[in-house]
C-alpha cells in the first residue's frame, strides 16, 4: 500500500479493532522512516518532553499537509511544546508560514478540582521555550491561564479563526466540555478539530491506550451531537473532525 493522503485515510478508516492496530503500526512505520519525524519524536521520549503515541507524528504531518501557505494554529493545553515544535517542525519543512499558538497555565496542575494527579514540578516556560531552540523553529505564542476564564478565551479569539484546534487540556468533565463547547467556535469552516485522549467508546484492541473517560464522555456529549463536525478518524487516542 502506497503513502495515503488524510482524505484517503479517512475514507477508509473503519471503527474496529483490526483497523485500529493496522493504523498504529502503519503510522510508527511511517514515522520510523521519516528522519525529521523521529529525531523529533526520539528527543521527546528520551527527555521526557512528551505523552501520547510515535504514531501520532504521522497523523500531524497528513493534517499540516492540508494546510494552505498561511494557517493558524491552536493548542488548548500546552505541556513541554511537543505539538507546537512538531507543527512548526512541519510548516517550514514544506514552505508554510504558521501562526502557532497555545493556551497554557505554565504550571504542573492536572485540573480544576485535582482528580488526577498533578504533573511533576519544573519550570514549563522553560520546557517549550528549550525544546523550540533545540530544533531551531519560531518560539509559538502563549496565551497564559486558565482555558475557561472569560478573558483568556477572549484574547484568544481575537486571533481566530483557526485551521487547526487541538484539544488537551484539563481531562476533567466540567473543564473539557467548557473547552469543546468554545474553542471549536473559533474553527474556520473545513478546519481540522483534534482530541486527544477520547477514544473509550471505540472499538480498540486489548493494550490500547484509548483515553480518558470523561474527555471521552465530554467529545459524546457535545462534539458527536454537533452536525457542524464530521468525524474523519481516530489513531489511537487521538481523534480528528472536520468542522463543515
Amino acid at each position: 500500500m502506497g503513502l495515503l493522503d488524510l482524505n484517503q485515510e479517512a475514507a477508509q478508516w473503519i471503527n474496529s479493532k483490526d483497523y485500529a492496530l493496522d493504523l498504529r503500526d502503519r503510522f510508527t512505520s511511517y514515522v520510523n522512516t521519516d528522519l525529521d519525524l523521529l529525531d523529533h519524536r526520539l528527543y521527546i521520549e528520551r527527555h521526557a518532553y512528551g505523552m501520547g503515541e510515535r504514531c501520532f507524528h504521522w497523523l500531524w504531518k497528513l493534517i499540516v499537509d492540508q494546510m494552505p501557505e498561511f494557517f493558524k494554529f491552536l493548542e488548548v493545553g500546552v505541556y513541554k511544546g511537543q505539538i507546537p515544535s512538531l507543527i512548526r517542525l512541519l510548516a517550514n519543512r514544506t514552505n508554510r508560514e504558521a501562526e502557532i499558538f497555545g493556551v497554557t497555565l505554565l504550571s504542573n496542575s492536572s485540573g480544576g478540582i485535582g482528580e488526577r494527579p498533578n504533573f511533576p514540578e519544573g519550570d514549563y516556560g522553560k520546557y517549550i521555550w528549550d525544546l523550540h531552540k533545540r530544533f531551531d523553529l519560531e518560539q509559538p505564542t502563549l496565551i497564559v491561564g486558565d482555558s475557561t476564564n472569560p478573558l483568556v478565551q477572549s484574547v484568544t479569539a481575537e486571533q481566530s479563526p483557526f485551521e487547526i484546534i487541538y484539544i488537551d487540556g484539563c481531562h476533567e468533565y466540567d473543564f473539557v466540555s467548557q473547552d469543546l463547547r468554545f474553542y471549536p467556535t473559533l474553527l474556520k469552516p473545513g478546519g481540522f478539530l483534534v482530541v486527544d485522549d477520547a477514544s473509550n467508546f471505540l472499538e480498540q484492541p486489548w493494550g490500547f491506550f484509548q483515553g480518558i473517560e470523561s474527555v471521552s464522555k465530554a467529545v459524546r456529549a457535545v462534539i458527536e451531537t454537533d452536525p457542524k463536525f464530521e468525524h474523519l478518524l481516530a489513531v489511537v487516542h487521538d481523534r480528528v473532525w472536520r468542522k463543515k
